[in-house]
């Protein structure tokens, strides 16, 4: 074969090449788009409650205790509130050590959608810092280290379909154990102030 026709096959070849590569593409992009409109994506991170187990107060309060672990929970609750379920992560009967309480008038059980929500978890210290957020207020609650921020944004889409954008956040240390505190509309920053006030280590 002669050089002129090598060449010529080489450039027919890699026309075809191209024309595949740009039909694949095209095809994945239509793909994408369809995925994109069956699931739209979701704001901020992946909910606790998508991977974690839904239980009683009792389940993880008695799994601590075993632990030496005392959790404090309110003694007063503003607008009606009632305690509907804690979230943990419970692998082979163990019990996580971070759980996420959840308050509702509703009846509302989700993370995203329950109108107050306690994060506890066996972290000692407060995690938010003024100096490195630029927001809120470090204070002391009964005489405990509190992180107040009036306006905390929230990414969650179910969130902001019921409550708008932001939560009340209160982040607060007791003992051995960092308390998150977190109040959709209409609890006000004072409410779970009273919230942390009331609180007592349960039996």
């Amino acid at each position: 074969m002669k050089t002129s026709e090598r060449y010529t096959i080489y450039i027919i070849l890699s026309i075809i090449s191209v024309i595949i590569a740009l039909s694949l593409f095209n095809t994945l992009v239509k793909l994408d788009d369809t995925n994109s409109n069956l699931s739209p994506p979701r704001y901020g991170p992946l909910p606790f409650d998508r991977f974690a187990n839904k239980t009683s107060f009792e389940v993880v309060i008695k799994a601590w205790s075993s632990r030496g672990l005392d959790i404090y929970l309110p003694t007063w609750l503003p607008n009606g509130l009632k305690p509907v379920a804690v979230w943990v992560v419970i692998r082979d009967g163990e019990v996580g050590s971070l759980a996420i309480f959840c308050y509702s008038r509703e009846g509302r059980d989700k993370i995203d959608t329950a109108e107050l929500t306690i994060e506890v978890s066996t972290m000692e210290g407060l995690s938010f810092n003024k100096s490195e957020t630029g927001e809120g207020v470090v204070t002391k609650i009964r005489g405990w280290d509190a992180y107040i921020n009036e306006k905390a944004p929230v990414f969650h889409e179910e969130y902001q379909k019921l409550y708008g954008p932001y939560a009340k956040l209160i982040e607060v240390n007791i003992g051995r154990l960092n308390y998150l505190f977190s109040g959709a509309p209409p609890i006000t920053t004072d409410d779970i102030v009273k919230i942390v006030e009331s609180m007592e280590p349960t039996k």
